[in-house]
């Protein structure tokens, strides 16, 4: 499964004050239903990424999160 941020694009006037752009992925697992009938599920996380604006803002920032890698940080020009 995937969750993804609505996209906006960054203020062309301050691309700085853009909120940026955010995911989380991962595997959705069923869990037994509840007495009541109902169903709920455990979401295990694959990855997590934030997408914004660097500083100075002349570069976007990709900031992200995996089980087997940890937190990562890297530009993109």
């Amino acid at each position: 499964m995937a969750l993804h941020s609505p996209t906006e694009d960054a203020p062309p006037d301050d691309p700085s004050t853009w909120d940026g752009d955010a995911k989380i992925a991962g595997r959705a697992h069923e869990e037994p239903p509840a007495e009541d009938g109902s169903h709920s599920f455990r979401i295990e996380l694959t990855e997590v990424v934030l997408t914004r604006v660097g500083d100075p803002p002349d570069h976007l920032l990709i900031e992200s999160w995996h089980p087997d890698r940890g937190r990562q940080r890297r530009p993109r020009h």
